[in-house]
């Protein structure tokens, strides 16, 4: 039987682990983050590649950074974002993965 301790942890867990997938709850932040998959990107990169404005940009990855999906770095004046784990990467790629076998599925 658990105790009550070990079920606030896995309650907290679940709270934290619903909290850092809604970070992917929005689909151009999916896409930051498909395109940081092949590296570093500053705000006007990610905004020219993906034709979204620079301001909506930097709202999705303060999101994405406070949820622990990218960190930023800063190289002289520019700010350049980045994955911040490349265990990120392997689970957007399980993911994705999961995914197209959960849809040909249905």
């Amino acid at each position: 039987m658990e105790t009550k301790k070990e079920l606030y942890k896995d309650l907290k867990t679940c709270i934290e682990l619903s909290e850092f997938i809604t970070a992917l709850g929005n689909p151009k932040r999916v896409e930051i983050v498909c395109l940081l998959k092949d590296g570093p990107k500053n705000v006007s990169m990610i905004s020219k590649t993906l034709n979204i404005p620079q301001s909506s940009i930097s709202i999705h990855l303060n999101n994405l950074r406070h949820m622990g999906w990218v960190k930023k770095e800063k190289k002289g004046r520019e700010v350049f974002y980045k994955i911040s784990n490349k265990k990120i990467i392997s689970l957007l790629e399980n993911l994705s993965r999961q995914f197209l076998i959960i849809k040909k599925r249905r």
